[in-house]
């Protein structure tokens, strides 16, 4: 699409609008952009040329000035480094349309406000935003400022609707309506060696009272040997089913036939779940968020884990300090729990969106929390932020 004729001049003068665009330009610093890179001095130069109200000037400082417009609105959607997961469609991040952006910066009536409107993303980024000329002068390292400006820039603009962020590094669930962050929990996220994703999602569905299938090298590493060395009562203290495949038609199979030193071998896989339960490792309720990655919330009853500062202590999905609080949220109120049954699928009365992030640096009501880099992934984000 062509740029509207007159985006940024007027027909018979330069207009203000130039000058407000530049103003815009000069805050992009707390962005972890450079003004330098849109006021360049071609622009500066077509501006000045246009003074004189020729109409070929004219015409060549708004192309200047769209084109300019154009890469700093690009830039300020735009993460840098690495970017979540998607694996539901509703939950991405929407990418920059330019043709749109010029249709909307052609229309404002208020073109500073909007322009303004533009660098109100995620409430999460413009904390981060608000906080950055205080930390540089308080001696924060710039760069992992700006590695977690473009970790918070990755986050879709706050919808009207609920949606859940998850930041790994921290350890910690917010809960937000809207531009409103409602509630906030500790979670426990994924061991170093089996990391926590940066993903984005939606729960559909919540499992309430669900069996746990123990993923296979749980089995192969932990169960098994187990079961070596103490006999297959070991299956019962666990509470644990065997079954015949991961169909939804598979059968239990008697623990007693499972050649369990091939399993501990690994030279056989086999499919273990955990009845529901007090001892569940999923707690009272799963939150489903499909996703090939196998990574969802859930409840647990390990709850010593979260006494700790740090909780990286899971297979990589999220557990939930309080699980139940979180669930009546999600459906307005009411307890999905409320009804008897085990391994109960109960919708969600609307798909809630789920971020899983990684903020080194959070902010805070006060200021911002330095957290463990505990996935060592700060030094490759610190440089595609540069």
């Amino acid at each position: 699409m062509a740029a509207p004729a007159a985006l940024f001049t007027a027909p018979a003068s330069l207009g203000s609008r130039p000058a407000v665009l530049l103003a815009a330009f000069e805050n992009s610093a707390a962005h972890n952009r450079d003004a330098a890179d849109y006021a360049t001095p071609d622009l500066i130069a077509a501006i000045e040329a246009a003074r004189s109200e020729d109409p070929q000037s004219l015409r060549a400082a708004d192309a200047r000035l769209t084109q300019a417009f154009l890469s700093w609105a690009h830039d300020l959607a735009t993460p840098r480094g690495a970017v979540p997961v998607v694996t539901d469609p509703e939950a991405a991040n929407p990418p920059f349309d330019a043709d749109a952006a010029l249709q909307a910066a052609a229309a404002a009536p208020d073109l500073a406000a909007h322009l303004q409107a533009l660098q109100a993303r995620h409430p999460l980024y413009e904390a981060l935003v608000a906080r950055f000329d205080e930390a540089i002068a308080a001696g924060e390292d710039r760069s992992l400022l700006a590695a977690n400006l473009e970790r918070a820039r990755a986050l879709p603009p706050a919808p009207e609707h609920k949606h859940i962020v998850v930041d790994a590094a921290g350890a910690r669930l917010w809960m937000f309506e809207g531009r409103r962050q409602v509630g906030t929990m500790k979670t426990v996220i994924g061991r170093p060696d089996m990391p926590t994703p940066l993903m984005s999602g939606m729960i559909r569905h919540v499992v309430s009272r669900p069996y746990w299938n123990l993923p296979e090298d749980i089995v192969r590493d932990s169960v098994a040997p187990a079961v070596l060395r103490r006999g297959l009562a070991e299956v019962r203290a666990r509470d644990l089913e065997i079954m015949s495949d991961w169909s939804p038609e598979a059968t239990p199979l008697d623990a007693s036939d499972v050649d369990w030193q091939r399993v501990a071998s690994g030279d056989q896989s086999l499919r273990v779940r955990q009845r529901p339960g007090p001892r569940n490792m999923m707690g009272r309720v799963k939150f489903m968020l499909p996703n090939e990655l196998g990574i969802y919330l859930h409840d647990t009853p390990k709850r010593s884990d979260f006494a700790l500062a740090r909780r990286a202590r899971s297979s990589g999905c999220v557990r939930l300090e309080d699980a139940a609080r979180l669930a009546t949220w999600l459906f307005d109120g009411n307890d999905p729990l409320a009804t008897p049954g085990t391994d109960r699928i109960v919708p969600l009365p609307a798909p809630v969106p789920v971020h899983i992030s990684y903020f080194t640096l959070a902010p805070t009501a006060t200021g911002l929390a330095r957290n463990p880099d505990i996935y060592r992934r700060d030094a490759a984000m610190m440089l595609a932020a540069r």
